[in-house]
């Protein structure tokens, strides 16, 4: 599936939010959580679509703004539980200053079930609920080492400490745990490892890790993007830095550890991929890269788990610029992604990729 043109399904401004760098997340109704960049403003935000023939119709709600005490700066995508409500991690604020967990719900009651302390701190990930009915996540700073640490909330809201790292196991993870067919739980650290260029690991629910790669540059460096398994049993993901040009790299790796770079970014097809990958019914998957491009303003890319990279779409300033977040697939067929800036407020945007025709831009 070829997806050949983008529409802006709305532009943020100063009173709802500014500069997204979560992805849209689809619940029970699409809901976007929203981030603030040196201005006053913490939102959760809802928005509703309806896709019609001439283009989309947008609703949007503010369902909440934080306040800072409870919470500040919420970076992360929201995850939707067994039980229905949406939850999610604030970066700062709360009791401590450390960041938060929170609850909301479609409706907008807001809850902070816990804040993050010294053992964790500065959660940018979002958080994925395992087997156990647990959620996961992890935090860049804190732990015994200051270098970040993978954490689990109970069903109960109990907030507990699994893992510090240590530099040698990996340092500062950014991204997202995903829990794998195995039942073990992987993700990437930005720094450490054997080269001091990232790792992968992975982490048993009781909290034994493993170092499954460590990388060493060459081969990409700073994997801040969360990873995907694929429909082939492996496990894909980005690195900002690194390969071949040092723009970055897209890279398949197997549960045992043995890793293949599929594409290294030259610029001109992209350059510092943040964000992971969804994997769509063509088998292909699909991200966004954060600059280069035609307009080196990022792009949004289709690759194969082959390795071949298509270029769908390069962003620019006269629409949007800077895409920090990956795409999701709505359930037409749709992709819907956040920008970092521009748009009609200069704050970002969401936007819509549509498989097929053209589309004019969103009123």
């Amino acid at each position: 599936m070829r997806y050949k043109f983008r529409n802006t399904l709305c532009q943020l401004a100063y009173a709802e939010d500014r500069a997204p760098e979560g992805s849209v997340r689809l619940a029970i109704r699409t809901v976007y959580r929203g981030r603030r960049v040196q201005t006053a403003g913490n939102t959760a935000l809802q928005i509703r679509t309806s896709s019609l023939l001439n283009g989309p119709s947008v609703t949007i709600t503010t369902l909440h703004t934080l306040n800072g005490v409870d919470g500040d700066n919420p970076l992360a995508s929201l995850c939707q539980p067994f039980h229905g409500s949406l939850r999610a991690t604030t970066h700062d604020g709360g009791a401590t200053g450390y960041g938060t967990v929170f609850q909301i719900t479609s409706a907008g009651a807001f809850t902070t079930v816990d804040n993050f302390d010294g053992d964790n701190s500065a959660p940018v990930s979002g958080l994925v609920q395992a087997s156990d009915g647990n959620l996961y996540g992890t935090s860049i700073y804190g732990g015994a080492n200051n270098m970040g640490a993978v954490h689990t909330i109970t069903t109960g809201g109990a907030l507990i400490a699994l893992h510090s790292f240590s530099g040698p196991d990996g340092a500062y993870p950014y991204a997202n745990l995903i829990q794998a067919s195995d039942g073990n739980l992987y993700g990437t650290t930005a720094e450490g490892g054997a080269y001091g260029d990232g790792t992968v690991f992975r982490i048993t629910t009781g909290g034994n890790l493993i170092t499954v790669h460590s990388f060493n540059g060459a081969e990409g460096s700073e994997p801040l993007g969360g990873l995907i398994q694929a429909s082939d049993g492996n496990l894909y993901g980005t690195t900002d830095f690194g390969g071949v040009n040092g723009e970055g790299t897209i890279f398949r790796i197997t549960a045992a550890g043995t890793l293949t770079t599929l594409h290294s970014f030259c610029g001109a097809d992209g350059a510092d991929p943040y964000a992971g990958h969804i994997q769509e019914p063509d088998v292909s998957l699909y991200s966004t890269a954060f600059q280069g491009g035609a307009r080196s303003y990022g792009t949004v890319f289709q690759i194969s788990i082959g390795g071949t990279l298509t270029t769908l779409h390069s962003r620019g300033n006269t629409d949007v610029e800077y895409v920090a977040a990956g795409v999701i697939q709505g359930s037409g067929g749709d992709l819907y992604g956040t920008t970092y800036r521009h748009g009609a407020w200069g704050v970002g945007t969401v936007y819509q990729i549509k498989p097929g025709g053209a589309l004019g831009m969103a009123s």
